[in-house]
């Protein structure tokens, strides 16, 4: 899989911070943050970029959807950062 995005808000909700690995699906994001065990896909196409995905995160801008496949890659993705 290709072009991943990592990325650490810094945000203190682990020992680690706020790890997060997001991925383009289809004409969206799908996103995993492995520090608080939360995962989507937005509403919308938006860029893959730490604030776009942020701002989606922040504003609830997404659903929860298991994407098995997708989510296993994300988690190796965020839990090696």
């Amino acid at each position: 899989m290709t072009n991943i995005l990592t990325f650490n808000t810094k945000r203190q909700y682990s020992e680690h911070g706020q790890r997060i690995a997001a991925v383009r699906h289809n004409a969206r994001v799908y996103f995993y943050d492995v520090d608080r065990g939360v995962y989507g896909l937005t509403n919308k196409d938006i860029d893959l970029t730490q604030s776009a995905i942020m701002i989606a995160y922040d504003y609830n801008d997404y659903r929860s959807e298991y994407l098995h496949d997708l989510l296993d890659v994300l988690r190796k993705a965020a839990d090696a950062m």
